[in-house]
């Protein structure tokens, strides 16, 4: 791969990459168009080079949140979250927080006749996370109050609205 400049990336480094698809929707290939005529769509990811020379996607550049000037991948925090016993899905999203800029919340679907809590979550990020990307909120949904496309995926970006009213209604 080899970024601006030429200069191929160095292994474990990260790095966001643009993808081309051919196949979308006219009125979002339009607007893509005023970008850059070539291409037909945009799809910003972050990956990173391993030394074995293959590109792992690590996350979707829209979906990082900065907190206290740093980086975040919400998937590092889910792939750690979701191999919990005690959780069935788990989506980490940023909220907005006057000190931080952002803050992580991790959004936590529990199985079922699991009893996780916030402090487990929060525990299990602190021994296995650097300090910047453990979650300062956890909010604990049903599965059935996950807001979902019509084929099922969830809707991160709708997620944001519902944990800031969930945290702003606990602190009350």
């Amino acid at each position: 791969m080899a970024p601006q400049g030429g200069r191929l990336l160095v292994a474990s480094r990260l790095a966001t990459s643009l993808s081309r698809a051919a196949s979308v929707e006219t009125v979002a290939r339009e607007a893509v168009r005023t970008l850059h005529e070539s291409f037909d769509y945009y799809l910003a990811v972050v990956q990173r080079l391993d030394p074995d020379g293959y590109l792992r996607v690590t996350g979707r550049s829209k979906e990082l949140y900065k907190s206290g000037g740093e980086l975040v991948m919400p998937r590092e925090i889910e792939e750690l979250l979701s191999a919990h016993e005690d959780v069935a899905q788990v989506f980490a999203i940023g909220l907005t927080d006057e000190r931080w800029g952002e803050i992580g919340c991790a959004v936590v679907v529990r199985r079922t006749g699991a009893a996780i809590t916030e402090d487990d979550v929060i525990a299990l990020c602190k021994a296995k996370l650097a300090r910047f990307k453990v979650p300062k909120r956890v909010v604990f949904l049903e599965q059935d109050d996950l807001p979902k496309t019509p084929t099922g995926k969830v809707q991160k970006y709708r997620l944001v609205p519902m944990a800031e009213q969930r945290v702003r209604g606990a602190a009350q």
